[in-house]
Order: C-alpha cells, then structure tokens, then sequence
C-alpha cells in the first residue's frame, strides 16, 4: 500500500504550529478541520447522542455508519457520506449498544448489536439490512446466554464470526458463526472463564484468537488458539497456549485488548490506563504488546512504543481485512500547553514496534473528547476512519475520513 508516510516527529511539530495558528484565530474566526497527508476526505456525518464506537463499513464506493440513540428515543442510527437525506432511524432493539456492521450476501450487511433484555443483561442480537437501510431480515437474538461484551470479524465469504463473553460469574468464552444471511450457526466454548476476546485473519486465511485469563490482581494470561483456514472448532474447550502475560500497578487499570495480523507475524495489543489527573508528562494512556512470527508461536518479544512514549495512545481497532503492514485505528492525545487534546489516528506496527502514526488533523484548540475510532481497509487498500467527538457543549457528532 503506497501511501504517502509522515514522520512522527514532523507530526508533532506541524501540530505545535497549527495550535499557536489556532489561538491567534480562535478570537474572530471558527477554523474547519484540514485532513493532514495521507487523509484526503473529512467530514462530518451527524450529531448523534454520546457512544462508545460507531459502527463502520466501506468498501471503497460506499461508507456506512451506525451508532445507537438515545435511551429516551431508541433504535440505531445508520447515515453515508454519499446520503443526501438526513441520517436513518432504524426501529431495532430495546436499548441497543455496541452497534457493528459487516458484509453479508447479495449486497447485503450483517447488523450485530447488544441489547439490552434486563436492566443487568444483554443479549447478541442480529439483522440483515440493504446498504440503503432497508431491513432484509428482521431482529433475531444470536445467543439466548446473557452476554457482557462481544467483538466480530468478517470472512471474505460473507460470514460473521463473533466471539463473546458470557455475563455473570461464569464468564465463559463463546464463539459462534453468523452466516452470510444472517442466521446463526450453534456457539462453541472456547475457555470455562475469560475476558477480552479478539481475533485477526492473516494473508493466508488463518484465524488468530486470543483472549485474556485473569490469573491475580493485576495480573492476565494471553491465551492463543489458531484456526488453519479458518474453520471454526465443533467440541467444547478447545486447547488453547499462553503466549504472554499483561501486567498492571496501581493505581492502573486495563484497558482495550487487540489481535492483529501482517504478512509475517500475530500482534496482541493493549493499553494500560493511568487513573487520577493528568498531567503534562503523565499522558492518562498508553500501548503496550508482544509479536511472535505466524510460524512460531513460541518466539515471543515485546513491543516497543518509545516512538510514542510522550503521546496519549488508547482504544486499538483493527480491520477485518489483513493487511500486508499491520495499521490499527486509534486515538491519540497530545499536550497542547495547557491540556491533552484528543486526535483520531491510525498506527502502522512492525515486530519492533509502533513505526508511522497518521493522525487524522492537528489537534484543536478548544476541549474536545475523541471517542473509540473504527477503522476499515478495503481491497483497493483505503483506509476508513469514522469516530464520535463530544464538544465541551455536551453535543457529540460523528465524523468520518479517508486516505483517497
């Protein structure tokens, strides 16, 4: 993928620049977004209530968007870029969280979201719909366990494969195939007690999934398990490795988890959150992870992120699609002299370590929460970001940007 880089340290300067040019401006004029090289396409989608990531699906002629609404005015949410219309309420769910969307069959995508059944339990819940919003296949619940979290990848056949955690004290680790049309297939037990699923497709068709074992305060297993082309297991509990393990201090916390794969190599990424006030050489997050070749597991290292060691780094997202250079969308806080300012930005990774961060603009001036990015890569090697901001006036608004 020839895209044109941006040195780190050229980042950090073009965006002191663009600050000290935003606050000699901020008093008489209000100043768009530029995308920086190799962003090409800004925009803004909607205002939208507060969530946690949209859901985002591109296939480099159209770009869908999905988020949940308000608990007061219920259903998801789904708007294009390329829409004239205003955004699309689809009447799905009760209380729908943790929208996700995928290709299906005949043009078609998958729909996934939590839902929430009781005021304490959720379950997965499926539909099919047109990429013009129409509902092909109505609501169907995918699991009838109560569930606390859920993650999903797309297969190239038009498949679903989600892996989630059952809620409660077993805690048991499921995963489970939603067909090109929407329907499940019977969930497979994948671990007795676990959290943090997450799974990648490498160039081969492979299947990496790991997810973490908590095994003391503080303290979490990475256990890994590959799937050769893909198919998913049939039995209960199947074996699985440890590859590693994450380890935390007070007075910090574990954040995201994340699975990745390039040409060569299986990336397991997560960033430690700092709890308590931040301040000017203390960012509140930070990456960490450990890489080892696809042909030998037992080859672990670490990962280093000096390159970033002085920027904010939290909430990975990696595409479904394998890319030859692993890139993860992410966001990104800086120091601006006052406070840390939030930047939505993509990482590419090698077996080192962090390489090239592209953030999607300069940071601004006036204080502005970036939510969980969603980033997406197509076959003709686009990048796809889409993100929430929340405005110092509570009002959040989804955005999205391409590398062409």
């Amino acid at each position: 993928m020839n895209q044109p880089r941006v040195n780190l340290s050229s980042v950090i300067i073009h965006t002191s620049i663009f600050l000290i040019g935003i606050t000699l401006l901020a008093s008489c004029a209000t100043v768009d977004l530029v995308p920086l090289s190799p962003w090409h396409i800004l925009r803004k989608i909607s205002t939208a209530a507060p969530h946690d990531r949209p859901a985002l699906w591109s296939d480099g002629v159209q770009t869908l968007l999905a988020w949940p609404g308000e608990p007061s005015a219920p259903g998801i949410r789904l708007d294009s870029p390329d829409w004239q219309t205003p955004v699309k309420i689809l009447p799905l769910g009760r209380i729908p969280r943790e929208v996700s969307l995928f290709a299906g069959l005949d043009g078609n995508l998958n729909l996934l979201w939590l839902d929430q059944t009781l005021p304490d339990q959720a379950q997965l819940v499926g539909a099919l719909i047109a990429t013009n919003g129409v509902v092909k296949r109505s609501p169907g619940v995918i699991s009838n366990r109560a569930i606390s979290h859920y993650t999903a990848i797309s297969t190239k056949a038009g498949d679903v494969i989600a892996l989630w955690v059952e809620s409660g004290e077993k805690q048991g680790v499921f995963i489970q195939l939603i067909d090109g049309q929407g329907r499940p297939r019977q969930a497979v037990q994948l671990a007795k007690a676990g959290s943090n699923p997450a799974a990648a497709f490498d160039l081969n068709g492979d299947l990496h999934i790991a997810w973490l074992e908590s095994t003391a305060a503080h303290l979490w297993t990475i256990r890994y398990l590959l799937l050769q082309h893909g198919e998913l297991p049939i039995e209960d509990n199947v074996p699985s490795i440890p590859v590693g393990v994450i380890r935390t201090a007070e007075p910090q916390t574990l954040g995201d988890f994340a699975l990745g794969a390039d040409a060569t190599h299986v990336y397991c990424l997560w960033n430690i959150i700092q709890v308590g006030q931040r301040t000017a050489e203390t960012p509140e997050s930070s990456m960490a992870g450990l890489s080892f070749p696809i042909s030998d597991n037992s080859a672990v290292r670490t990962l280093s992120f000096n390159s970033v060691a002085k920027i904010g780094l939290r909430d990975p997202d990696v595409p479904s699609a394998a890319l030859p250079v692993l890139t993860i969308g992410i966001t990104v806080s800086t120091w601006n002299g006052q406070r840390w300012q939030d930047v939505p930005a993509t990482l590419s990774i090698s077996p080192d370590g962090a390489n090239l961060l592209q953030p999607v603009y300069a940071a601004r001036s006036e204080p502005v929460v970036v939510g969980k990015v969603a980033l997406s890569a197509d076959s003709g090697g686009r990048l796809t970001l889409g993100w929430t901001e929340l405005g110092g006036n509570g009002i959040a608004t989804v955005y999205y940007a391409t590398t062409r």
